[in-house]
């Protein structure tokens, strides 16, 4: 058939080269970081001054969920790189590399692998040149909203981003050619990698795990004699195995000596379990309307059993993704935008890809849905927002605006109480637990219990958005002898505002805090609070709770000329 779209080779080359540094420029100019982030360079900061991996010096909870990630950050303050700078000359290298991984996997799955197509619709019989379906993939995942968000946000996102890539790459090559010893060890180092990287990486290691054993580990001559063909299993299964023994068993006994604990603190605090599946399903059900892919889950699901025997690897991954979105729906999904399915962006792009070309003969009716594939990604971009909005998950701009915009400015709130109370012992509760502590260096509560080992055990029901479960109870609060409440989503205001907000305040306030304030202290009710109005640049308060006394808040209110409000419950 003559074909209708065609590419030259030198063409492609063009446009992979156009398709990656749009991806780049596009994750380029998401410039910021979201206060989640801070937590780990909290943890880094704290291991290189001496302390260990641990958020406040001398109490050991692992409130991190991305212990390379951390590693890597504390290597950059060796070098005297801060967090905040060295995340970033991290993260591009790895998303450009995840971006490149992601070209070659479409090529190998769409064009290079092998499928038993017993008259199956092929995808050069529709007129169009296959070589244009890996670049539509990379474009798709490349220009994805969450995607280039991340990138820079200071996150793990773009290494995990990148392992899922390459391993998958390395797998399929495998599966295909046939295991030798040095794709053997090169699997199992990036899946200890991955793990390292974040504990749900077990949900790839286990189904890589399966494969490597279903796909006969080493093809061997039919002469061989059984014996040997034993032995060299054997000696598979032991390299694949081995770097596991050295590396993550080894990390995991350290780990559960060094916090007494298996898991890290906010998986207890995240996982939601049966009572939140609700919640991860809204998750899944908004990825896909933000996105536009309702047909194209439809029609991966109707030709599922048909891509099983197709194509084993892609559907495969069709497999894992579906194991993955399971995986979402019962952590109960996250108050990230869509930040989970960026690992498995480039196995649903493929899946999807190898759907359309061997379902759809029509070349005008497929160009149209690779269209609509791509038109779902602008989609996203410009009524993500308004879709989300009121199911607890924020837009990566919303999440960046926290902590750099003028009116919450949370680094400025860090950066004033670093400065008020550098070198002294006083210490803050706040339930944004990212930048403010770090850049404050004060011993932090996070209220929210994610890098607390007993709120979990003690905290009471707040919301149903992943990571705000539950708040700690104000007893707590005041038993560890806390010296400000920092509530900054609700109090922090402009002057002009504050100066409104002072002639009405009453006790209604209160309930702004997110906490409790109606429940027995040990044994009474607080029926009086104090609070100190805190300038921060560049014209807005910060109203803090002054909880529990301490001279060198005394000291900083003359200093600094620091207004006082007193709120009582009559």
């Amino acid at each position: 058939m003559k074909q209708v779209i065609d590419i030259t080779p030198k063409q492609q080359t063009i446009l992979l080269i156009v398709i990656l540094s749009a991806s780049m420029l596009l994750a380029f100019h998401h410039n910021g970081q979201i206060d989640d982030a801070f937590i780990s360079y909290r943890y880094a900061q704290n291991l290189v001054e001496g302390h260990g991996l641990v958020w406040n010096p001398g109490e050991y909870v692992e409130g991190y969920s991305n212990y390379l990630w951390v590693l890597l950050l504390a290597m950059g303050l060796k070098f005297g790189i801060a967090p905040e700078n060295f995340s970033f000359f991290l993260a591009m290298p790895f998303h450009l590399i995840g971006l490149i991984f992601t070209y070659l996997l479409a090529r190998k799955m769409l064009i290079g692998g092998k499928e038993k197509s017993a008259g199956e619709h092929l995808p050069d019989n529709n007129g169009i040149n296959p070589n244009i379906w890996p670049l539509l993939v990379l474009l798709w995942v490349g220009t994805n909203h969450s995607l280039a968000a991340f990138a820079k946000s200071g996150l793990e996102t773009s290494l995990q981003f990148m392992l899922f890539t390459i391993i998958a790459y390395v797998v399929s090559a495998s599966v295909q050619e046939g295991w030798s010893i040095k794709q053997i060890i090169i699997t199992s180092l990036l899946l200890n990698i991955a793990l390292l990287t974040r504990p749900d990486s077990i949900i790839l290691i286990i189904v890589v795990g399966w494969i490597f054993h279903k796909s006969h580990i080493i093809k061997f001559p039919k002469d061989a004699k059984a014996k040997d063909a034993g032995a060299k299993r054997m000696l598979d299964l032991s390299l694949f195995n081995l770097p596991f023994l050295l590396l993550f068993v080894t990390y995991f006994l350290w780990k559960a000596k060094f916090y007494g604990s298996f898991l890290p603190n906010s998986a207890t605090v995240k996982l939601g379990g049966v009572g939140h599946f609700d919640y991860g399903l809204y998750y899944l059900y908004l990825f896909t309307i933000c996105h536009l892919l309702a047909p194209f889950v439809i029609m991966a699901i109707w030709r599922g059993r048909w891509l099983l025997r197709t194509n084993v690897q892609v559907g495969g991954l069709a497999l894992f993704t579906l194991i993955w979105a399971g995986y979402i729906v019962y952590v109960g999904g996250d108050f990230m935008e869509f930040r989970f399915m960026v690992p498995v962006l480039p196995l649903m792009g493929i899946v999807i890809v190898y759907v359309l070309t061997r379902s759809i003969k029509n070349p005008a009716i497929l160009t149209a849905l690779a269209a609509l594939l791509l038109i779902g990604n602008v989609n996203s971009r410009f009524t993500l927002e308004k879709t989300v909005q009121g199911y607890g998950i924020e837009k990566a701009e919303s999440l960046v605006s926290h902590v750099s915009g003028e009116v919450q400015n949370w680094t400025g709130i860090g950066k004033k109480l670093g400065e008020m109370f550098e070198g002294t012992d006083v210490s803050i509760a706040v339930g944004a637990a990212g930048a403010i502590p770090y850049y404050s260096g004060l011993r932090a509560i996070d209220f929210l219990g994610l890098c607390d080992a007993e709120i979990p055990k003690i905290g009471e029901k707040f919301t149903i958005v992943p990571g705000h479960r539950i708040i700690a109870p104000i007893e707590y609060l005041v038993n560890r002898k806390v010296n400000l409440i920092i509530e900054p989503n609700n109090f922090m205001m402009s002057k002009r505002n504050f100066q409104s907000w002072v002639r009405v305040a009453g006790w209604r306030s209160m309930y702004k805090l997110n906490l409790n304030v109606d429940k027995m202290v040990n044994g009474s009710l607080i029926n009086e609070a104090r609070f100190l109005a805190i300038p921060i640049e560049p014209d807005h308060v910060l109203v803090a709770w002054y909880l529990t006394n301490h001279p060198a808040i005394e000291e900083a209110i003359g200093k600094y000329g620091l207004n006082r409000i007193r709120l009582n419950r009559r």
